[in-house]
């Protein structure tokens, strides 16, 4: 993430369980309808199918969406 950031790009990350508004200079969004709107693109570790209707911006490396 560290590279990204110096890129310039702005990261934001999901994480439901956490109440702060930032974690390390990075946007934290608790709310996925806000993130998916938000997002441009989304790194996930895994796939879910919460984000169904925006896979056209998941990349993922749960190749068979199983992990």
């Amino acid at each position: 993430m560290n590279m990204i950031k110096k890129q310039g790009v702005e990261i934001i990350i999901y994480e439901p369980t956490l109440n702060q508004d930032s974690y390390e200079d990075m946007k934290l969004v608790n709310d996925l309808e806000a993130f998916k709107t938000q997002s441009d693109i989304i790194l996930a570790n895994r796939y879910t199918h919460e984000i169904d209707e925006v896979i056209e911006k998941v990349y993922t490396r749960d190749l068979y969406f199983r992990d």
